[in-house]
């Protein structure tokens, strides 16, 4: 299963005209798939902003010696 493809794990999990399938169909129809891929990218993207802040706040927060 870990070097599946998409399309191969939703044939096993689906039957042919039954609710996943359609319900899959649907989502592909809208574009959800585009849009989930997008939200990923701005929230890893959004991620390492937030990284930088927190690296940021805590070496200003570091006494010197």
């Amino acid at each position: 299963m870990k070097n599946e493809k998409p399309h191969t794990l939703r044939d096993k999990v689906s039957t042919p005209g039954g609710t996943t399938i359609q319900a899959i169909s649907v989502l592909e129809e809208r574009g959800v798939g585009g849009a989930i891929m997008r939200a990923i990218y701005e929230a890893s993207i959004r991620s390492k902003e937030i990284s930088r802040e927190l690296e940021c706040s805590i070496s200003e927060d570091t006494p010197r010696k």
